[in-house]
């Protein structure tokens, strides 16, 4: 069954490539509220921050973004890896779940991430900036970030 795994691996990766390559490349930009750089501009001015602090989140930010782009690709081809064996005729339950502990642990690795970006953030904020950082993600002014848009 391996050979078949690795197979399935090498085509579901061609295919990917074929067909994230140019859906990447056509994303809408983001609505309401414009695109990343616009919402970061948002939060500098709602959290009043100093141009310090604003570069030091912008770069925090950019960390962040590279750590998770691997991450969420990963996370991407091994669902679609899974939703192919799934229709293999010789496809064991066995197989399936350890593919769904696969993704299982991207999602928890990249949790950690997200985390752990929260923390480096807080650490150039001003204990009245986290609080109303918190305020503004609670009321939606400043929504999470999902997935690899960047």
């Amino acid at each position: 069954m391996r050979p078949m795994i690795q197979r399935l691996s090498g085509i579901t990766l061609a295919a990917l490539i074929a067909v994230s390559v140019p859906a990447f490349a056509q994303q809408e930009p983001a609505k309401k509220g414009g695109g990343p750089e616009a919402r970061h501009e948002q939060m500098i001015q709602k959290l009043g921050l100093s141009a310090e602090q604003a570069e030091a989140l912008r770069k925090v930010r950019e960390q962040s973004r590279q750590e998770s782009r691997a991450l969420y690709q990963q996370l991407h081809q091994k669902r679609q890896a899974l939703q192919q064996y799934l229709t293999a005729p010789d496809a064991t339950q066995a197989e399936a779940q350890r593919l769904q502990q696969e993704i299982n642990d991207l999602q928890g690795r990249l949790s950690e991430l997200r985390i752990k970006g929260w923390f480096a953030m807080r650490q150039h904020l001003t204990p009245e900036q986290v609080r109303k950082m918190s305020e503004m993600r609670g009321k939606g002014m400043m929504p999470p970030r999902r997935g690899p848009k960047r």
